[in-house]
């Protein structure tokens, strides 16, 4: 019985000493930590993707409906027989005019720059 007693480490050192080592790990054990670092960074990027996807279709759609207005605008102009001299101050007039809305709109909500 003495000479089992001899042989175990005390408990302290033990549990100091599985703290500092590192735990045997196999090599299916290794692949699936890379595959799983490798799912978690794509997922990451499709996230991040998307984000930027919903953004872009947030700005391009009102700059598209803007764009289109503008050349139909011009074109009614054109195919009614209007010179070149017209349509640039029929646009001029167009801008001038949202711009004054806009500016009517700013300052009855009291931005600064607008009023």
């Amino acid at each position: 019985m003495d000479l089992f007693i001899e042989q175990r480490k005390p408990f302290a050192s033990k549990a100091a000493g599985t703290a500092l080592d590192d735990p045997p790990r196999s090599i299916a054990y290794e692949g699936y930590q890379a595959e799983l670092s490798f799912d978690r960074k794509r997922v990451r990027r499709r996230r991040v993707l998307t984000v930027l996807r919903t953004l872009m279709l947030v700005l391009a759609v009102p700059v598209l409906l803007v764009t289109v207005f503008i050349a139909s605008y011009a074109l009614t102009f054109v195919l009614s027989g209007a010179g070149p001299e017209e349509v640039a101050e029929a646009l001029a007039d167009c801008f001038k005019m949202v711009w004054e809305n806009i500016r009517s709109v700013g300052a009855s909500w009291g931005i600064g720059p607008f009023e």
